[in-house]
């Protein structure tokens, strides 16, 4: 009996690996089993009555591991609808994976809303959902909306630069419309107008969007996003650059986010070598300088730390309309007029706030706004 039901459990852990899932117990027998293969170090718990083996967890990353946990709830709980940052990352949107450990669904307004350290329950009106690759969770525009009323402006950024993405927008004002339409008189919608309004589909990162965010943040002024620029030396040929700014002088400067997925990714590595990807960046930057610009150049690590960030920009002549009073606080609340169609809406927008005390820059920050 007990070789039957090791390959019983065996055959249950291999079934739902391929199937991207998590395992679960179908009897009791298979409960008393499961638990005695964790309490021996053969399988691990990442949630309450789901196991799965140490070396196939461990080969997955943050979003994956949330994906599986996700299609295994959804067929143990076929009426769950997951939302926010879960259904984000559900649908391919760039999302904070330091939160993705604690899943999210909605639960009815009349219902319990009881939220424990695995799962949060959110008590809202009907949202619509979608099933998709397993997991029913809200539609992309309505996941969009409940992350931005939640989110701050640099993971918010990131989140509504990548949902321009995948719906294949170029205008932040179309999904705008659409989410004033929905959510007009629902608690956080001013908010996400906030963010929305900054948003680019061009930003290929969640890293570049939080950087653009950042610069924002510290009252920089906002660059122009992957722009192409002639090689001077190869009529034809163009490289592509994260950011670009034109300096009062007419100088331009390049500013290129540092990544360890470009030496590390096959995917981006395109078969070369280590060196080799070395060497083009090396050339690619040597033909920038020939073009004229500057390049500066920084990690995301810099990003993070803003007064280093903050000093960078700086030296290197970036355009300040707006300085921040304190990095921790560096914006300020003020109503604005947004026009969308023939509606026009009063929200509050974060505004560079100056130093106190500068009249100027004062006038600076409202006429920029």
């Amino acid at each position: 009996m007990s070789r039957e039901a090791n390959q019983r459990i065996s055959t249950l852990l291999e079934e739902d690996e391929a199937a991207r899932m998590l395992t679960h117990a179908r009897t009791k027998a298979d409960a008393s089993k499961l638990q005695r293969l964790k309490c021996a170090g053969r399988l691990i718990s990442p949630h309450r009555g789901l196991y799965v083996r140490p070396e196939a967890w461990s080969a997955l990353g943050e979003r994956d591991r949330a994906l599986h946990l996700m299609r295994t709830l959804s067929r143990r709980h076929p009426g769950w609808v997951f939302c926010d940052i879960s259904a984000g990352a559900a649908h391919g949107l760039s999302v904070p994976l330091k939160s993705l450990s604690r899943l999210h669904i909605l639960t009815p307004a009349h219902a319990p809303t009881r939220s424990t350290d695995e799962i949060c329950r959110h008590a809202s009106s009907a949202r619509a959902s979608v099933m998709v690759d397993g997991i029913r969770m809200t539609t992309l525009e309505e996941t969009t909306f409940d992350c931005l009323r939640r989110m701050g402006l640099r993971d918010g950024l990131a989140l509504a630069d990548s949902a321009l993405r995948r719906l294949g927008l170029d205008d932040w004002e179309r999904l705008a419309d659409r989410v004033v339409v929905r959510h007009r008189e629902e608690t956080g919608l001013r908010k996400a107008l906030a963010v929305l309004q900054l948003a680019d589909a061009r930003a290929e990162s969640g890293g570049e969007s939080i950087a653009r965010a950042t610069m924002l943040e510290l009252g920089f002024q906002a660059p122009r996003l992957q722009v192409e620029i002639e090689d001077p030396l190869n009529a034809g040929r163009s490289y592509r650059v994260d950011f670009l700014w034109t300096l009062p002088d007419g100088r331009r400067v390049v500013g290129e986010l540092d990544g360890h997925e470009k030496y590390q990714n096959p995917a981006m590595m395109s078969g070369r070598s280590v060196v080799e990807v070395l060497a083009a960046e090396r050339l690619r930057e040597s033909r920038l300088s020939a073009a004229g610009l500057t390049v500066m150049r920084f990690s995301y690590a810099d990003v993070c730390n803003l007064r280093f960030f903050e000093r960078l920009l700086e030296q290197y002549g970036i355009p300040r309309p707006g300085r921040p009073s304190r990095l921790r606080k560096p914006y300020r609340e003020g109503w604005r007029a947004l026009r969308l169609g023939k509606r026009t809406l009063r929200w509050k927008r974060d505004w560079p706030s100056p130093h106190p005390g500068s009249r100027a820059t004062s006038s600076r920050a409202r006429a920029a706004g």
